[in-house]
């Protein structure tokens, strides 16, 4: 498959690796390999995003002896088919399962850790609940669990009526704004140029994503695996104050700090997207790695 250039938020070597779910659809997932690996993780991405833009971060980790698997979703970045669409919140999980089994079949790891970023959280949490013996860890970068930007009321009732009827019709995604995800001019033009970005979701994938808000509080209480949480401070996508609140009875500290989430000064929303991310690529590492 041939990758856009423009669609690399970093040059780096990859590996392109087609992962087959269990409805028959393929989705792509980029492959940072290490033999032995001294852990495993799977990547992933939020509701616009792609695994094009985390590449310096996987890169990062990978350079520490982290075998990396970051999967685009079904309908998102390389992945052509159904764009933008699910079926629900069950066959996003099962997505998800299917890519943990291949990465522990690949590394003959048993627990894999978790970086999920933005939109990714709210999935990353539902899964870790329903498979708590297959995760190690998560960590959760500026999550999608408290959004300070949704939809209207008027296209939120669009979206129930399409749900029902035509279930496969497109609704804006209301994050086209470069300025939300980050204040770097570079990554600014990046993003407006990326030709894999997702701009708009379909009525099922918009219900799905409620479905998940409203399941993430009550299952918050089964997680017993360390979860840590990574924030930008000046984020215009997400409510910090209130993600800290409501995951603050299963927060773990990230190494050396005394905080329940790691707040870093003056960022965006996308951290990898910082004009020096090196101080949360480092932290990051710290989870997985001990020296």
């Amino acid at each position: 498959m041939e990758v856009p250039q423009a669609s690399l938020a970093y040059e780096v070597d990859v590996e392109l690796v087609p992962i087959a779910l269990a409805d028959g659809y393929t989705t792509q997932a980029r492959l940072f390999d290490n033999t032995p690996p001294k852990r495993a993780l799977l990547y992933l991405h939020g509701i616009q995003s792609h695994g094009g833009w985390f590449l310096r971060s996987c890169a990062y980790l990978a350079a520490r002896g982290i075998t990396i698997l970051a999967p685009d979703r079904r309908g998102s970045g390389l992945n052509t088919r159904a764009r933008g669409h699910c079926d629900s919140s069950d066959q996003l999980l099962e997505d998800v399962d299917h890519c943990v089994d291949w990465l522990q079949k690949h590394t003959q790891i048993e627990q894999i850790d978790i970086v999920a970023v933005s939109w990714s959280g709210k999935l990353a949490l539902a899964y870790a609940a329903e498979f708590p013996a297959k995760v190690r860890s998560l960590a959760l970068v500026t999550p999608g669990l408290r959004a300070r930007v949704d939809i209207s009321l008027k296209e939120k009732i669009f979206v129930g009526i399409n749900g029902l009827v035509r279930p496969h019709n497109q609704h804006e995604i209301p994050l086209n704004d470069p300025a939300l995800f980050t204040t770097n001019p570079r990554m600014l033009r990046f993003i407006e140029a990326d030709p894999l970005k997702l701009t708009q979701a379909t009525a099922s994938f918009f219900i799905t994503s409620t479905r998940l808000d409203l399941k993430v509080p009550k299952i918050i209480d089964r997680l017993r695996m360390p979860i840590y949480l990574f924030l930008a401070e000046h984020d215009q996508i997400i409510d910090n104050p209130a993600t800290i609140e409501l995951l603050r009875p299963v927060l773990a500290c990230v190494p050396g700090s005394q905080a329940p989430a790691r707040i870093y000064p003056g960022t965006s929303h996308t951290l990898d997207f910082e004009p020096d991310p090196e101080p949360f690529f480092e932290e990051l590492i710290s989870l997985f790695i001990t020296e």
